[in-house]
């Protein structure tokens, strides 16, 4: 009887850690508005999630000066208003770090397609390895038709998780 009892404590357990694994995380930072969409010569991107996860030190997550680091989560509503597809890759986003004059690429950005179809809503899920404290965080994304890419200015995080008011009221 104890024996079923323990497994059953653990299968509750399992199931509740896979829950916050799956929603950024039990201590993911809270998620704001960003502001104002951007506009891309195609359409909108408009930020939809902003969490800062800590990442556990004995992974080996840490600045070369020993700094802690964490993985910051966006998830970026990216638009096609056109009516044909435009060329499109996750890898065309980067993060600005303060003032730094180079950039971050995400990590492991997952998109196969090279191309985003017309009049096509995609909702681009971005990790990046930041520091666990620091200055301001801008999105940057290199649109293919545009002479300088577009900066999104990220809000700041904290612990905790939540939900982001979009421009137009709804919840993401």
């Amino acid at each position: 009887m104890t024996l079923v009892a323990a497994t059953a404590a653990l299968a509750c357990s399992g199931a509740v850690l896979a829950v916050a694994t799956l929603t950024d995380g039990v201590h993911a930072g809270v998620l704001q508005p960003s502001g104002p969409e951007a506009r891309a010569s195609f359409g909108a991107l408009t930020v939809e999630r902003v969490a800062r996860v800590p990442l556990i030190r004995r992974h080996g997550h840490a600045a070369a000066d020993g700094a802690p680091v964490s993985e910051l989560r966006v998830v970026v509503r990216v638009e096609n208003r056109r009516q044909a597809a435009v060329p499109y890759s996750p890898g065309q986003f980067r993060l600005r770090v303060g003032r730094a004059p180079g950039t971050v690429s995400p990590v492991q950005p997952l998109r196969r397609s090279p191309v985003l179809s017309g009049d096509t809503v995609l909702h681009q899920r971005l990790a990046f390895r930041v520091p666990a404290a620091g200055p301001a965080l801008s999105l940057v994304f290199d649109d293919v038709d545009r002479a300088s890419p577009i900066t999104i200015p990220l809000p700041a995080t904290s612990g905790g998780h939540g939900h982001v008011t979009i421009d137009d009221g709804r919840q993401a």
